[in-house]
């Protein structure tokens, strides 16, 4: 399975940046910018990467409603098979899936459990520390 990063600007190469800082170079995670070339352009070069793509893919979107999802959504809703579409991409949830992703095959599960990682990387700090909560620095 191959997961490609969409976004607005450089947020999608910041992501794979930021992912392989942590956890080294993946091949089959890949990004895709909406950049100052246009949404055609863009369209152009997500079809190409989507057409020739040799496994299924998940396609992580920065924002639900924006270009690059709208452009991966029409892909999606005539090759359902072919590949899943998320939106809200973050890294905790890049790092989970990113690393755990190699052997899976089933698009429905990983996407299931990619939006569960998502919801579960999002916190808010708190002032008040448990005394039986262990603080990692």
């Amino acid at each position: 399975m191959i997961i490609l990063i969409t976004s607005h600007a450089n947020l999608a190469d910041g992501l794979v940046s930021a992912f392989e800082m942590i956890a080294g170079h993946k091949n089959y995670i890949q990004a895709l910018s909406l950049n100052t070339s246009g949404v055609n352009e863009f369209r152009r070069r997500l079809l190409a990467f989507l057409n020739n793509a040799p496994s299924p893919v998940l396609i992580l979107a920065d924002v639900k409603g924006g270009t690059p999802y709208n452009e991966a959504y029409k892909y999606y809703l005539a090759h359902s098979n072919k590949c899943s579409l998320v939106s809200g991409v973050n890294l905790p949830m890049l790092l989970e899936i990113g690393t755990n992703i190699e052997n899976c095959t089933d698009l429905d599960d990983v996407k299931a459990k990619t939006k569960a990682i998502g919801q579960q990387g999002i916190e808010i700090a708190e002032d008040i520390v448990e005394d039986n909560d262990d603080l990692d620095f």
